[in-house]
């Protein structure tokens, strides 16, 4: 499973989308770790409490460097990626994710 953005300018070459972002003077919106902040604010709406996605967004460079120390193994685009691909159901094999 993976993530769907639908007809929509997230899927242009990164060159072409910012070209048309500053072009018509859009502004880029991003927020850091989206998918576990909006699990948590569902958790906390349901009165769910979800310890690792917290510790998760509040110090994400703890998660990387536990994640590389325990697998072996250097993971520099699964630290951009790797914890979305697990929500969307990815899996973690020795040598990095598998998506």
């Amino acid at each position: 499973m993976r993530r769907f953005n639908g007809e929509s300018i997230i899927n242009f070459p990164k060159r072409i989308k910012h070209t048309l972002f500053k072009y018509n003077k859009y502004i880029d919106v991003d927020q850091v770790k989206g998918h576990a902040t909006i699990c948590l604010e569902l958790a906390r709406k349901n009165n769910k409490k979800l310890e690792a996605f917290e510790e998760y967004v509040k110090n994400p460079q703890k998660i990387f460097n536990d994640t590389t120390d325990y697998y072996g193994v250097e993971l520099e685009e699964p630290k951009k990626n790797g914890f979305s691909i697990l929500l969307f159901m990815g899996v973690v094999i020795n040598d990095g994710l598998k998506i």
